[in-house]
């Protein structure tokens, strides 16, 4: 189900039926690891417009191991199929810094996804 929002922009109302490659129920605010061609990227959603459309703003891994947001933005507009899992634990440490604790597994998902 559908409405407009005040900006004219439509927004899922039933976000509980945006599901994502996993078949979990994809929410806002909620942590997703999405496959691309070159690998998988881990990120937040924050907003839900259809199961073909998910924003999703990325994280970016550092040298040291650790997750931190990017200087510049980094959002992409996703598809449900391509979230193959819906709940990466990311730990946050420190001011700024984040660590995803399950990242192995994740990896042999993606890798079977």
């Amino acid at each position: 189900m559908k409405n407009q929002n005040k900006f004219g922009k439509d927004v899922c109302t039933s976000p509980s039926l945006i599901k994502g490659h996993d078949g979990e129920a994809l929410e806002l605010s909620r942590w997703v690891a999405v496959a691309y061609d070159e690998g998988f990227y881990i990120g937040n959603i924050t907003a839900l417009k259809s199961e073909e459309e998910i924003a999703v703003d990325f994280i970016r891994k550092t040298k040291d191991g650790k997750y931190k947001w990017p200087k510049r933005k980094d959002t992409d507009m996703v598809s449900g199929e391509y979230i193959f899992f819906s709940s990466p634990r990311m730990q946050k440490v420190g001011t700024d810094a984040y660590v995803l604790n399950d990242e192995k597994m994740i990896e042999k998902k993606f890798l079977r996804y």
